[in-house]
């Protein structure tokens, strides 16, 4: 099974930019988005091409910020499992394949501005972690996802730009 997981930076802009082909050339069985940057009633709005797959989507609250989407091509058995009552960011999708469970996750960051988000990032974490204890009980898990976290320089395009800011502090 092929899976790929891509932070996108906005479904609209991905999609402006040959998204829909990168699709139809890649074929991945599962793709994990993250960071779709659209809300539930806009992307209602929005046509997008994205045949032979089912969507999945989770829109932040919060118009046009985080969010995930996962495409799992059609014919493949899955099922998903319900979305978290605490993940109001819409960080967080979990799907039944069978033989494992697939998780797209987008981690929050700690903030440019001072790490901020640091203690909401902790306690975020914290509370992914034992629902993730809980799933394991269950079936192997594979997560893809962006963990807005780089260990070192060669986890990130720009890591000289990138001293000291959230994630790779």
């Amino acid at each position: 099974m092929r899976i790929i997981s891509w932070n996108i930076n906005g479904i609209r802009a991905a999609v402006r930019k040959g998204f829909a082909d990168y699709l139809k050339t890649t074929k991945p069985d599962v793709l994990g988005l993250q960071e779709i940057k659209i809300s539930e009633s806009a992307r209602l709005a929005v046509e997008f091409d994205f045949a032979g797959y089912v969507e999945h989507w989770h829109s932040a609250e919060k118009p046009g910020y985080s969010g995930t989407a996962t495409l799992i091509k059609n014919g493949i058995e899955h099922t998903a499992l319900p979305k978290l009552h605490w993940d109001t960011e819409g960080r967080v999708q979990a799907f039944d394949m069978g033989k494992f469970i697939f998780l797209n996750i987008y981690f929050p960051n700690a903030s440019n501005d001072g790490l901020k988000r640091l203690d909401f990032k902790m306690k975020w974490n914290d509370k992914l972690l034992v629902y993730l204890k809980q799933l394991e009980l269950k079936k192997p898990l594979v997560i893809g996802g962006d963990y807005n976290v780089a260990h070192e320089e060669i986890d990130l395009a720009r890591p000289k730009d990138n001293t000291s800011s959230a994630g790779f502090t």
